[in-house]
């Protein structure tokens, strides 16, 4: 360690030994995603604890520190008694280890007493001291520094330059803002970004001047052998333009690069790192373009439009980078020679996205893998590119759950509510989804969590209810049906649940109910009598709301049908050839 940075750990005090060693603990285990170092204050009592170290909330490593300069042997023996009592405190919270901090190394006699204390439990012990702590701040320079800048500020106030000592928010910004200054003065077309991060100072050239690269051009020489990781890549670039994030070239053996230019950015690539990258298209500039897929006879039959986010030009030809509402990415290479054919890839991200627009994206994606159809690329009132549909092109298309987007979209369209495309799903939760959209399709559907139902019966109905009390029968009553969908609650608002066979719970007293001439309204609690659910349907969207109905299929990938659908279907059947029901004959 350099001396201008270097500890003299016998001579700080507690208070600084304290603050060093948590900061240093900290660091320690500051990058691992598991464990976390917290130091304890021990005004309160530490519990023989200094600093913890907690896996998943669990403690797993105690440190206690002892600031004794002069050790615990010969003389300082009675520390021992100390430690002694910090070590039976800490093994109450029966840790994996437990490690002793010290301001000096430890003697042979002194190690061997640390490992006594471990006899009889099950822990490691350890001791660390001047060693490891000067190691630890080696690989920590900016914490030494940190814990030696008073020396450093008292010299640069006496000789008139305090200034010069960062040690303030207001210092940093006044120093990079000098620095700056001094860089931008030196060419009145091209300035200098700076950012600095762990892998060291980053340059990025900017122009002041619009102008600034025909009067002053930057040029960039580049060599990139055939064996280089990175040749594909950059022919890429220098063909279309096409670059991926950033491309990073490092002067080596098959990679090199020279920028030429104003002295502000020239310089020869030994030892450096280039970083090529292409800025998306400002907002202000980005241009609506058109996804169209059209037949034979060029009549469109599926189209969505999406913004333009990226575009460069390189030696053969441009790249056009395309993104819709729906989470659609869609990558165009377009050659100048119209005689060599072009290409397109695409990305689908629709998680979080708009659920009409993910649906109508997949609609359009659909019509042109499974028709014979081509493609065609509109910007603004032009056709910039047409090709003939390659299912190649849509590698990137996670068909996934297909019906998701048609049922979210046709929810959030019929009942006006924004719908997005979930992550994931329970069961619970799609099923609810599914059971939504088949009802306002008009569908007949199982209510599996329905197998029973209280109603208010006006005196109106008597003879109807009388006629129920004593066998099974069917029931319908109409009423609103909540569902919940993406933390929206989204009523229909007419609804008719009904049972083909429903029997009376509570008999006896609606019969003495009907016994009472006075009595207005009926309670009536129901259940299934042949252990299926209700059924739902919408009456508006039915042509014969008193026709015999069997609730839909869900039909969802991956989740079983409900028992009860199969077993309606063949009850139904089973109804349809009895003899009860065949016609006779003349």
């Amino acid at each position: 360690m350099s001396r201008s940075i270097e500890i003299v750990w016998n001579a700080i005090g507690q208070e600084k030994f304290d603050q060093i060693v948590n900061a240093l603990l900290r660091r320690r285990y500051v990058e691992d995603p598991d464990r976390k170092a917290q130091p304890i204050d021990g005004r309160g009592g530490d519990q023989g604890k200094d600093c913890v170290v907690l896996y998943r909330g669990t403690i797993e490593t105690i440190y206690q520190y002892k600031y004794f300069p002069e050790g615990f042997s010969g003389d300082w023996r009675s520390r021992r008694t100390q430690i002694k009592r910090s070590f039976k405190s800490a093994m109450k919270h029966k840790p994996k280890r437990w490690i002793l901090v010290i301001p000096r190394n430890p003697t042979t006699s002194e190690i061997a007493f640390v490992d006594k204390l471990a006899e009889g439990h099950d822990v490691e012990v350890d001791i660390e001291g001047e060693a490891a702590l000067d190691t630890a701040l080696a690989e920590n320079l900016d914490l030494a520094r940190y814990f030696t800048e008073d020396p450093v500020r008292e010299l640069l106030s006496d000789v008139g330059r305090p200034e010069l000592m960062l040690d303030n928010p207001e210092r940093i910004h006044d120093a990079i803002a000098g620095v700056q200054r001094q860089v931008n003065a030196r060419n009145p077309y091209w300035g200098i970004n700076f950012s600095v991060d762990e892998r060291g100072i980053t340059q990025t050239p900017y122009a002041k001047d619009p102008d600034a690269p025909s009067i002053e051009p930057i040029l960039l020489n580049v060599r990139v052998g055939v064996a280089s990781a990175n040749y594909a890549a950059f022919e890429k670039l220098w063909q279309y333009g096409d670059v991926d994030g950033v491309l990073v070239l490092d002067d080596s053996e098959h990679e090199h690069f020279e920028i030429q230019g104003p002295d502000l950015v020239a310089q020869n690539g030994d030892g450096r790192r280039l970083e090529i990258s292409k800025p998306p298209i400002p907002l202000e500039h980005q241009k609506p373009v058109e996804f169209r897929v059209v037949d034979e006879d060029g009549h469109t039959v599926a189209s969505v439009i999406g913004k333009g986010i990226y575009a460069a030009r390189g030696s053969h030809g441009g790249t056009l980078k395309v993104e819709f509402p729906g989470g659609m990415h869609m990558k165009f290479t377009i050659p100048d020679d119209m005689a060599v054919p072009g290409g397109a890839t695409m990305n689908w991200h629709p998680v979080g996205q708009d659920a009409i627009a993910v649906h109508r994206e997949r609609r359009a994606v659909e019509t042109a893998m499974h028709r014979s159809n081509y493609t065609e690329l509109w910007i603004g009132s032009k056709r910039r590119t047409r090709w003939q549909t390659n299912d190649a092109i849509f590698s990137g298309f996670n068909d996934g759950d297909q019906k998701i987007a048609e049922d979210l979209a046709i929810i959030s369209k019929l009942l006006e509510v924004a719908l997005t495309i979930p992550e994931q799903l329970t069961v619970a939760e799609r099923r609810e989804i599914r059971e939504l959209r088949l009802l306002l399709d008009g569908y007949c559907i199982l209510m599996p969590e329905i197998n029973g139902a209280t109603v208010t019966v006006e005196n109106a109905a008597r003879e109807m209810l009388a006629d129920l009390v004593h066998r099974k029968g069917g029931v319908r009553f109409a009423g609103p049906l909540e569902f919940t969908i993406q933390s929206h609650a989204l009523v229909v608002e007419e609804v008719y649940l009904f049972h083909p066979a429903a029997q009376l719970v509570n008999k006896e007293e609606v019969l003495a109910a009907l016994e009472d001439p006075d009595t207005e309204l009926f309670t009536l609690k129901l259940e299934s009598a042949d252990d299926t659910p209700f059924r739902a349907f919408n009456p508006r969207l039915v042509p014969n709301p008193d026709s015999y109905m069997l609730p839909t299929p869900l039909e969802i990938e991956g989740i079983q049908e409900h028992p009860a659908i199969a077993l309606i279907a063949e009850r139904w059947e089973a109804d349809l050839e009895s003899p009860e029901n065949e016609e006779e004959g003349p």
